[in-house]
């Protein structure tokens, strides 16, 4: 940093006299100036008449406590702002007790002394970067291990600054324009507005310089900085959930031939027309002009009804599945999981009950189930042969799989079989049909009185007791989307 260098001022507040010598030597080794109090109390009154730059505070600390040291701190305007570190032993703990802006993080008990130092050298570096950049017309370079370029921003925000502030990284060059403490402009590589700051708050490795006073003509952000930096934290946790569900950025996306697109939503249309030539899923990214997480839930949209699928490589492979049940009957699974089941089941892979009269049934099931090419087969599928057990999971959806699981129809292994009945979402029951179904009524009681789900019966032909599903898919798929279609009615 081009600013003066100037001695910080580290307060240690614990009872524990070895922590207090021990860790007081290193930070004095280290350069700074170190006060010590071994009560809540002697360090409040250091605080308020010495004005310490960084606190370290034991959160058990006697008299004074860390919650209260920092909430008395907050209210007195000359110490308000001061950054505060917890000693805690009990690092499960370690942010309870005071609010997330009151600490600049916590460290467990023991410590290791090079690491609190290295830990309080770069606080002490973002204090430095901070006061340089409230300094009245004054350029200023530095780095983002020293200070984050949110924390910049709500410094030119408190600040009223105007200038552009410049970001070199790894990946490209940016530049977000300031005016008064608003943000007006952001560019970042070919990514202009809102597009190009979010893209700028997920870097934590680069340079940046900050030219005061030079006036910006674009305006491309509208909003608070505090909300425009909200969202584009909201979004970067938002888009690194849903791209688990996506092709990897490397791989081609391309329009399906000859699927009629009617009735889009306008992003969706336009993700759709950016795909008029096959490209990767970062460049389709850069070719839309909203926020990258915008454009992942448009192409999630568009995969999903069979408008956009990712490329087959030369082996035929895609990574990518061909949907298991129409998108109408997808829907229907949706709406009763959210309806009819809110917080008891997994939303994104419900478990379904596999049972049978006769269990050769369940395995010639879990025999056409492998005939479908998206079918993961569980691991521990090695007791299927005796039709019990983990089948495995068949997704239906990018982000929707349901894990499917056989049982026996036996009442005396029933208790035993209460842990795969866990998180049900319902019973599809494979019947022969025969006219003493008395085992077949007893076992449907049972497990109604232990699981309020819907229980679907299919009925194979008597005269057909020996077909098999291997081979046939699509026997399968039916008894799925009768399923599906019981749900909704249910």
């Amino acid at each position: 940093m081009a600013a003066k260098q100037t001695k910080k001022r580290i307060l240690i507040a614990d009872a524990d006299q070895d922590v207090l010598k021990k860790l007081g030597a290193a930070l004095e080794a280290a350069g700074f100036e170190v006060l010590l109090a071994k009560d809540g109390s002697k360090a409040l009154e250091c605080s308020i008449l010495k004005t310490p730059d960084i606190v370290l505070i034991d959160r058990n600390c006697p008299l004074i406590d860390a919650q209260r040291f920092s909430s008395i701190l907050r209210a007195n305007p000359r110490t308000e702002n001061t950054p505060m570190v917890v000693l805690t032993d009990q690092p499960e703990e370690s942010d309870a007790g005071a609010p997330h802006s009151y600490l600049e993080g916590s460290i467990t008990k023991p410590f290791n002394l090079d690491e609190v130092v290295a830990r309080i050298s770069g606080i002490a570096k973002k204090i430095e970067t901070a006061e340089s950049v409230t300094q009245e017309d004054r350029a200023i370079v530095g780095n983002l291990a020293q200070i984050s370029l949110v924390d910049l921003l709500q410094i030119f925000s408190m600040n009223r600054k105007t200038g552009v502030l410049a970001l070199k990284t790894s990946k490209q060059n940016g530049e977000i324009g300031v005016s008064e403490g608003r943000l007006v402009d952001a560019k970042f590589g070919r990514a202009t507005g809102t597009k190009a700051l979010y893209r700028m708050l997920k870097e934590k490795a680069g340079e940046f310089g900050f030219a005061p006073g030079k006036a910006t003509k674009d305006v491309t952000l509208q909003g608070a900085v505090d909300s425009l930096i909200m969202e584009g934290m909201r979004q970067e946790d938002e888009l690194d959930r849903l791209m688990t569900s996506l092709p990897a950025l490397d791989d081609v996306i391309e329009r399906i031939p000859g699927e009629k697109a009617e009735d889009l939503h306008p992003l969706m249309r336009t993700v759709l027309e950016a795909l008029v030539e096959p490209r990767q899923v970062y460049d389709l990214f850069d070719a839309v002009p909203v926020p990258d997480f915008e454009v992942a839930q448009a192409l999630q949209h568009l995969i999903t009804a069979r408008l956009a699928r990712q490329r087959a490589t030369k082996d035929g492979a895609t990574g990518n599945f061909e949907p298991v049940l129409p998108e109408a009957l997808v829907f229907m699974l949706r709406s009763y999981l959210h309806r009819a089941l809110p917080g008891s089941v997994d939303m994104r892979r419900p478990r379904v009950l596999v049972v049978a009269d006769d269990p050769r049934r369940v395995v010639k099931f879990w025999s056409g189930l492998q005939g479908i090419t998206e079918f993961q087969k569980a691991d521990a599928s090695g007791s299927m042969k005796y039709g019990y057990g983990m089948m495995g999971s068949l997704p239906v959806a990018t982000d929707l799989a349901m894990d499917l699981v056989a049982l026996p129809m036996r009442m005396d292994l029933l208790p035993a079989s209460v842990p795969l009945t866990l998180g049900a979402l319902g019973i599809i029951c494979l019947s022969s049909g025969a006219e003493d179904s008395t085992g077949l009524e007893k076992f449907r009681e049972a497990m109604e009185g232990r699981l309020s789900v819907p229980w679907l019966e299919v009925t194979v032909d008597p005269s057909q007791a020996d077909v098999t599903f291997e081979g046939e898919p699509r026997a399968v798929r039916g008894i799925l989307a009768a399923f599906c279609r019981a749900l909704g009615k249910s």
